[in-house]
């Protein structure tokens, strides 16, 4: 084969020299034609490939030229979508003034000028009161809300009424059944509810521009029949060290603002020194500290409401002084203002100097009694909700000998009513007099470690205190004594409106 090629190189090179060309042999032509005929394929594969290039660019082109079209028909879409929102609110406008559309809508506020229709209770035309209870989040209303009507023939609905609402349901008979409402809807909602309900009672004074407006718009058309409830956001609107001490206040709220009227955005009440006066309207609080920031006729305590029967009350045995105590503690990420890093800090040092106690918290009790929590899994961050399942808590207090509560501003707090509830003594405090006749053992931070000594060193007490936590809480905190409570303020603004 080489051989031959090295021929055709020869004839070749000698039809390109001076001299005469050398004839071919048969086969040496046979070759120069197959090749030949090959060069051609080769030729129209090449003469293709450029041709199918030159498609492809086109096709490129016509690609390009398309997703431009593409791209001009979604902003020209998008421009005709912002028309016609732009068109709609305009329309609305007409038709009705319309709040929170525009920037930042817990921030916008454009008023409310709708003149609600009278509830038919106030026209006599229904018997049995209807109440509307706005919650912000968490299952207190929702209780109040059941009590009410098992107790008291009062129909109330509870709806979340928060304008960031985290979950669509919290606690049975607390659902919003609109899913979360825009600002639009929830204008929408309230309008029509306020000639739908005789009585609104709203939750926390609002931090915000659009929440302050609505409680505003709420007393402006019904009067003492939009009745307030507070459940903490006070302690932001006056300084009160006798209450909050500055300092633990900013450490907590992690701010170095300080409280004042001025963070306050409604224009319901007045302020004066270390007072809210509230006058005309009506002013709940969730616990008595809350209620020593107000002056008013009527303001008065709404307890919070636990179930008898989730609390179970079991008489314990008197521990030998041997045996270690359980200690239960309820700090966690979301434990403002309580102090209970001081009390921990306490129970440390007391526990490494020998005293026969173990603390317990929300975060150690699934490693202290790992059989209460089988399949419950621990939450992922230290903030939010409650550590420990609400379902779950009556066990655990039945594992537990004493509880401490907070120990800042002067009043137990829900820890300090579950423990009551299942009958177990509770150390905290009782300052104000709505508490005063509460079984709680008071302390402060300094008293704390002397108390829990002499507890410690004769403990033949703890049943009776715990057996009269129980009669306490149940005359306090059960749902026919709260709802009896709230029922006697609800009945007095009705009889006012319908006189």
């Amino acid at each position: 084969m080489f051989t031959k090629f090295r021929t055709i190189f020869a004839n070749v090179k000698s039809q390109t020299s001076d001299g005469p060309p050398v004839p071919e042999s048969g086969s040496e032509s046979e070759l120069r034609k197959t090749i030949n005929k090959k060069n051609q394929v080769i030729d129209k594969l090449r003469s293709k490939i450029v041709d199918d290039q030159k498609k492809i660019d086109g096709f490129k082109a016509v690609s390009a030229r398309t997703r431009q079209n593409f791209l001009d028909v979604r902003d020209r879409n998008a421009d005709l979508r912002q028309e016609v929102r732009t068109l709609k609110l305009s329309q609305r406008s007409e038709v009705r003034r319309v709040g929170w559309v525009t920037g930042d809508p817990t921030m916008d506020t454009t008023g409310w000028d709708e003149v609600p229709p009278q509830a038919p209770a106030v026209l006599r035309k229904r018997d049995r009161l209807r109440v509307l209870l706005l919650n912000s989040m968490g299952g207190s209303m929702s209780r109040y809300g059941k009590a009410l009507m098992l107790h008291e023939n009062i129909e109330a609905d509870c709806i979340i009424g928060a304008y960031h609402p985290r979950r669509h349901l919290i606690y049975p008979n607390e659902a919003n059944v609109f899913g979360v409402f825009s600002h639009d809807d929830w204008k929408e909602y309230i309008a029509w509810a306020v000639g739908h309900y005789d009585v609104i009672q709203s939750t926390t004074m609002p931090l915000s521009p659009t929440i302050a407006e609505l409680y505003d718009w709420l007393t402006e058309k019904l009067g003492r029949r939009h009745i307030w409830r507070e459940t903490g956001f006070v302690h932001h609107y006056l300084e009160r060290p006798d209450i909050l001490p500055l300092a633990a206040y900013q450490e907590m709220a992690g701010t170095a603002k300080r409280p004042g009227p001025d963070r306050y955005l409604g224009k319901s009440f007045r302020f004066e020194a270390d007072k809210i006066y509230v006058d005309p309207s009506v002013m709940l609080y969730s616990s008595p500290e809350k209620g020593a920031y107000f002056s008013g006729k009527d303001t008065h305590w709404l307890p919070s409401i636990r179930d008898p029967e989730q609390y179970l009350y079991v008489p314990d045995r008197v521990k030998q002084a041997s045996e270690p105590v359980y200690v239960y503690v309820p700090i966690h990420g979301a434990s403002y203002w309580k102090g209970l890093h001081e009390v921990m800090a306490v129970l440390t040092r007391m526990q490494a100097a020998g005293a026969p106690i173990q603390p317990v918290t929300p975060g150690t009790a699934r490693t202290i009694f790992p059989d209460l929590f089988p399949s419950i899994a621990p939450p992922a961050t230290e903030g939010g909700a409650y550590p420990i399942p609400n379902h779950l808590l009556s066990a655990l207090y039945q594992r537990v000998d004493l509880v401490i509560d907070q120990i800042v501003m002067g009043c137990y707090g829900n820890t300090g009513i579950e423990a009551m509830f299942s009958g177990k003594p509770v150390l905290g405090q009782k300052r104000f007099d709505e508490v005063a006749d509460a079984p709680v053992i008071p302390i402060d931070a300094e008293t704390l470690e002397s108390v829990l000594l002499s507890l410690l060193d004769d403990r033949t007490d703890w049943r009776r205190i715990g057996a009269e936590s129980r009669d306490y809480a149940m005359r306090v905190h059960s749902p026919q004594a709260v709802a009896r409570r709230g029922a006697e303020v609800i009945r007095k603004v009705m009889d006012e409106s319908t006189a």
